[in-house]
């Protein structure tokens, strides 16, 4: 028995509700305040013996201190004790939200100190008697003591556990975009959440309507041939069909995926079902689909049949002159070659040299050697050009694998743009900011090549609109890389006309556009977002200003999908300057 602090170790309190830290092999510690140190002696031989850690104090403001400052498991004290009395003591400890069990063991034969001492909160009341009987009792309540708190603790864990749980579980339902029911064996409906009530406001659960007839209208008394329900009843599997169902007076189609829940015995007892309105997916993607495809590929492949055509124009062009300059040096050579021979002769004469001068100004010699480098160069940008436009249209179409792949995204980005210099070129200067530091990127090559091309058409076209049919005044594309922590962000800025605010929502959606008939589709950002988001567990936002353009940024893990969540790292600087492409 010590008045020190025992030598540090890592415990875990199993009596205290509160987690203090420490080991289960450690034992509880006891912190006992009495003024007599020879009854201190008895005391700590008796409590180390049944297992217990013993410290003491002899006065109530340095056992009041040592306690709140200390890590103990219970404290016993005395109620006659110098400077603060036992009552005083746990009048001050009361206020603390949380704090270890307390028993008083006093001499003090008045009965309304062991009273107060009780509404007060002490685990027990121990009275000292002469003999020292209640040494052998001691231990025993205070064991009593520590375990009652240990499993009030445990019981409220598991109590704030449940609550929580239920709380989370009821939000999650509530709030989840998809409609949940449960479905007894009777085929009537138990509960519905939020969404299943907003979409069907006339049933009520509580009626236990039978769900054949409640989701029908007319209500129909059999049960639907193709009900996922019915079939998990049969055979306790999953189930899930789509159903056609009137409502509001239109037919909407849901998909409904039925599980079974089971008792303990594993009987089927009930069904959940989860319900998803796919009534304008069913009605535009057969039809709409394909057509946004073909459209895609015919604008792209016009494009690219143009912005190949003008290189090979003026290839065509340079060589059609370097022919004609060839020609032209094929008729001086047999001159030239006159005049060599009449000078190896000595037969050279100023009537030759007259007639040879005369004949390279009429071939235009001078003009053919300063013109025809300046021509064989054109030609080999042109060559460039159209090897750069068929690589990236290579690298753009290729199918890739299921898997991620690790990419240079600077790279992917520049050949979306080639693709798109044609949707661009008249309306916009594009500047590019590239992260030369940016490290290759696991991602779905394919799908993150369309995001920054149809980002880029997009902003083409809100340029567009803004210029009109004044070609002279271009606007300005931005497209930027930079790494954040353990993302990647790519961002295309444009100098439209910004999005207006009541239709920020449904930028998104599928199908949605701004456009007249015949525009487009309304699958670009759509289809974006769900490569970026659903496909990459990344994300895409927008900042816009009417009237001065809109920012998009894209958001991946550098790591791919399996690195999913905030990064807290801070943005890393970027320094590269914009260049023109």
């Amino acid at each position: 028995m010590s008045n020190q602090p025992t030598q540090n170790c890592l415990r875990k309190n199993p009596y205290w509700t509160v987690n203090v830290g420490m080991s289960d092999t450690c034992p509880p510690r006891i912190l006992y305040l009495e003024d007599d140190r020879a009854l201190t002696r008895l005391v700590g031989r008796c409590l180390e013996r049944s297992g217990y850690e013993v410290e003491f104090a002899h006065d109530g403001a340095q056992g009041l201190a040592m306690f709140t400052a200390g890590d103990y498991d219970l404290m016993a004290l005395d109620f006659d004790l110098p400077g603060y009395d036992g009552l005083e003591i746990i009048r001050r400890l009361v206020p603390l939200e949380q704090f270890p069990p307390i028993i008083m063991v006093t001499a003090c034969d008045d009965h309304s100190v062991a009273v107060e001492a009780l509404k007060l909160g002490v685990a027990d009341y121990v009275f000292k008697d002469a003999q020292g009987s209640y040494l052998g009792l001691l231990p025993l309540v205070i064991r009593q003591a520590l375990d009652q708190r240990r499993l009030e603790g445990e019981k409220r864990k598991a109590e704030e556990a449940l609550r929580l749980s239920e709380e989370k579980f009821r939000a999650v339902v509530n709030n989840i975009a998809m409609g949940i029911s449960v479905i007894n064996r009777s085929m009537e409906i138990t509960y519905l959440n939020q969404q299943m009530r907003t979409w069907f406001p006339r049933i009520d659960p509580s009626q236990k309507p039978l769900c054949y007839k409640a989701f029908r209208e007319p209500a129909d008394d059999a049960v639907c041939p193709n009900c996922p329900t019915a079939r998990t009843f049969a055979d306790g599997q999953v189930h899930e069909a789509v159903i056609e169902t009137p409502c509001d007076g239109q037919w909407k189609s849901y998909r409904v995926v039925s599980s079974p829940i089971r008792d303990e015995q594993s009987q089927v007892i009930a069904a959940i079902e989860l319900v998803e309105d796919i009534t304008q997916r069913k009605r535009m993607e057969a039809s709409l689909a394909q057509t946004q495809k073909m459209e895609a590929v015919g604008q792209l492949a016009a494009g690219i049949a143009h912005e190949i055509n003008t290189p090979i124009q003026y290839i065509g062009d340079n060589t059609r002159f370097l022919d004609e300059a060839f020609q032209n040096l094929g008729d001086v050579l047999p001159a030239l070659q006159r005049l060599l021979e009449a000078c190896k002769s000595g037969e050279a004469d100023d009537a030759l040299l007259e007639e040879i001068d005369n004949f390279l100004d009429q071939s235009d010699v001078a003009f053919f050697v300063e013109e025809v480098p300046k021509a064989v160069q054109e030609s080999l940008d042109g060559v460039d050009r159209v090897a750069r436009i068929v690589r990236a249209v290579k690298e753009f179409a290729h199918p890739g694998t299921a898997d991620e792949q690790a990419i240079d995204l600077n790279r992917a980005v520049d050949n979306a743009l080639t693709l798109a210099h044609n949707e661009w070129k008249y309306v916009a200067e594009v500047l590019t900011s590239f992260d030369p530091n940016l490290p290759p990127v696991h991602c779905f090559p394919s799908g993150v090549n369309q995001v920054v091309l149809n980002l880029v058409v997009n902003a083409a076209q809100a340029i567009a609109e803004v210029i009109g049919q004044r070609p002279e005044q271009k606007g300005t594309i931005t497209v930027s890389t930079r790494r954040d922590g353990d993302w990647v962000e790519i961002t295309v800025q444009d100098t439209g006309g910004g999005i207006p605010s009541e239709i920020h929502s449904k930028i998104f959606n599928p199908f949605f556009t701004t456009k007249d008939i015949g525009q487009g589709t309304g699958q670009g950002l759509s289809i974006a977002h769900a490569i970026v988001v659903e496909k990459h567990g990344g994300t895409i936002l927008f900042q816009t200003d009417v009237g001065h353009g809109t920012t998009f940024v894209v958001r991946l893990p550098i790591a791919g999908l399996p690195a999913l969540g905030c990064s807290d790292d801070s943005p890393t600087p970027h320094s590269t300057e914009p260049r023109k492409v």
